[in-house]
């Protein structure tokens, strides 16, 4: 039968810093407050070679061997910059194998710009992190042992190239050019979080091994149609598939078959259709039980013998998009399960960690235990991110908190070229297969603030009419989803107006409001009656204890530039301190007086914004608060901080 096995041990990691790799000089945040100290960054003298840890990242194998500090403990970016300008090179031994049998290299997740050597020979080059590469290795294994070495150019010189290359910016709102790779956008720093740009390894490498046939990939969607729970596959099979049937198969947890079908296979693609109607339905958080199905894809050869059974889990919903009249000249942005509109109580979720490696299957399931301890009923992966792991939909499944997905497109215009077109297709393709099966997932959505951006934030000027994305969300993505996905709606951003052309619209789709935090009193937010906020939020400081021991010293001073250092929203500090003005007559500065009183003030935004949207039932179906969780030691939108500790809000 065919197997999967990672490659996982005897790693080592090489650097190579460029030649200003030490000489970048401090840089400037976001909104040009320098943030580092100018005397520059310190050098440390670098190994031959360090042991690597796969999956991983350069960062993670430094702080492993004790050559840099965790930035979201206590280490400070200015130390690891010269990381971003440095080439690296990742190397392991695969042993001889002279089997009969077949043999692929999976890269799951290579971050981002990586050359691939078997015995110095380069076989393959890659430039997305979201998505995998599949390399064949039978014969090469058979007569030897195979060096495999994985280069990685140094991401931030790899960026400003493409840039120089284009000979024209394309707007985005901070200094680095994060918009030229298909790289999880946040790494380059946002205003929420700091500047961590990695490379590495990281998701497993896979030897699949098979005989003459073997599984590419399967995806599929559930739904109910008249009632009756529905599902549809799809069977991507390679190789020699003369007499290959697939077979899919539905059981219940504990087991239990409910149906199975088989089908010739006559091509690369095989499709079936059937009805389940014995299976339960699958509900939100509130609604009922979430019940769920293993859904088994076997290969299986003339002689009966399966090859291969790859499993994802489904369960049995419908889901609409309601965009109806809800009052004269208003219309709904209602989410619909089983025919009954959700109100969702919801948050923005963006990585958990700089270093994604470092989140794990219990710290997903904290977190959503998290939520359902403040009745969140919905979460958006927000597109400046990463397609989260299948342990973070498995567990959404199981609990009912439905997921609003973006794809990772984030606040930028992003240039429309062949590379990006070929990038972007086969992304999408890939996570929306391996995504579509999980029944928490409700929508889809084409990118975070994109469309806002051309509309709103001045870069028809700067563009020039060069196309700036806008293919992607419209095109691109939605051509790709309705091959695979035809049971979720799907919109081309957020915000959105689902019956103007204005994105910023209250009286239809998706609205961002920001208008509150950056320029008025938390009062305001009774003053907006959207239809749909999927974003809004305060600021304030994390726990005490993470904040102190990130800066170094047992007390908080507002107007310090260490407090500052953790701050990265745009003139943040003075933002909280005029909304402490509103409240006091002489407000705090320092001190515990001071925390309590930024915590309580972000407390009390939150509260009278969800209050207001939920007092809208009849016209506003859903208020997702920006932002739920943190990715280091931050003073941020987020209700629950870096450590796990759940602030006032």
């Amino acid at each position: 039968m065919n197997s999967k096995s990672k490659i996982a041990t005897n790693w080592t990691l090489k650097l190579f810093p460029k030649s200003d790799a030490w000489d970048i000089s401090p840089v400037k945040d976001q909104h040009n407050v320098w943030r580092n100290d100018p005397s520059g960054i310190t050098r440390i003298e670098l190994p031959d070679s360090i042991p690597a840890t796969v999956p991983g990242c350069i960062h993670t194998d430094l702080m492993s061997a004790g050559l840099i500090k965790d930035i979201s403990v206590d280490g400070k970016e200015q130390d690891q910059f010269w990381i971003w300008k440095t080439d690296s090179q990742y190397s392991t031994l695969l042993k001889q194998d002279a089997s009969p049998t077949q043999k692929h290299l999976v890269f799951q997740g290579l971050d981002t710009i990586a050359t691939i050597e078997l015995n110095d020979n380069v076989v393959l080059t890659t430039k997305n992190m979201h998505r995998s590469y599949r390399l064949y290795v039978t014969e090469l294994l058979k007569a030897g042992d195979v060096s495999l070495k994985i280069s990685f150019a140094a991401p931030l010189s790899d960026a400003e190239s493409k840039l120089a290359a284009l000979g024209t910016a394309y707007p985005r709102p901070y200094e680095m050019p994060y918009n030229y790779q298909r790289k999880m956008a946040c790494s380059y720093g946002w205003d929420w979080g700091p500047i961590t740009i990695s490379s590495g390894i990281w998701k497993p490498i896979l030897l699949h091994t098979w005989t003459d046939a073997y599984l590419e990939n399967t995806a599929v969607t559930s739904t109910l149609i008249n009632g009756v729970p529905h599902l549809s596959a799809q069977i991507q099979s390679a190789g020699d598939l003369a007499g290959k049937k697939v077979a899919v198969t539905v059981k219940s947890k504990s087991g239990e078959v409910l149906i199975r079908q088989e089908k010739a296979v006559t091509g690369a693609q095989t499709d079936l259709d059937f009805a389940v109607p014995n299976a339960q339905i699958w509900h939100p958080r509130g609604r009922g039980a979430q019940t769920l199905y293993d859904v088994e894809f076997s290969l299986i050869a003339s002689d009966g013998k399966e090859l291969e059974v790859d499993t994802k889990q489904t369960g049995f919903r419908l889901v609409e998009l309601d965009t109806s009249e809800s009052a004269p000249g208003k219309n709904h942005f209602a989410i619909k399960v089983n025919g009954e509109r959700l109100w969702i109580r919801g948050a923005n979720w963006i990585p958990d960690d700089p270093f994604p490696t470092r989140v794990t299957r219990e710290r997903y399931h904290q977190r959503i235990k998290d939520m359902l301890e403040v009745n969140i009923n919905g979460i958006r992966v927000w597109g400046g991110g990463l397609y989260e792991s299948d342990d973070f939909y498995d567990l959404c499944d199981q609990e009912g908190i439905v997921v609003w997905q973006d794809f990772l497109f984030a606040c930028a215009a992003y240039p429309e070229i062949p590379e990006m077109f070929e990038e972007v297709e086969a992304e999408v393709d890939e996570n929306v297969r391996r995504l579509a099966s999980h029944p928490s997932l409700v929508i889809w959505n084409g990118g975070n603030e994109c469309i806002e951006g051309f509309q709103y934030w001045g870069w028809q000027e700067t563009l020039e009419n060069r196309p700036w994305g806008e293919t992607f969300y419209r095109q691109t993505i939605p051509n790709t989803l309705a091959k695979i996905d035809q049971t979720r709606p799907y919109i081309p951003g957020s915000p959105f107006s689902t019956h103007s052309d204005n994105v910023k619209s209250f009286d239809s789709g998706t609205i961002h409001i920001w208008d509150v935090w950056n320029e008025t009193g938390y009062e305001r937010y009774e003053q907006y009656s959207p239809s749909f906020a999927a974003e809004f939020g305060f600021n304030g400081p994390g726990s005490w204890s993470m904040l102190t021991r990130a800066i170094g010293t047992d007390d908080l001073v507002a107007t310090s530039p260490e407090v500052a250092y953790h701050q990265r929203a745009f003139d943040g500090m003075s933002k909280i301190a005029a909304g402490l003005s509103r409240e006091f007559a002489n407000p705090p500065t320092r001190g515990h007086a001071w925390y309590f009183a930024a915590a309580l003030g972000q407390a009390r935004a939150v509260e009278i914004g969800l209050k207001h949207f939920r007092s809208l039932y009849e016209t506003c179906s859903g208020a997702i608060l920006w932002q739920f969780n943190d990715m280091w030691p931050a003073i941020s939108w987020a209700v629950l901080d870096y450590t796990g500790f759940r602030k006032l809000a």
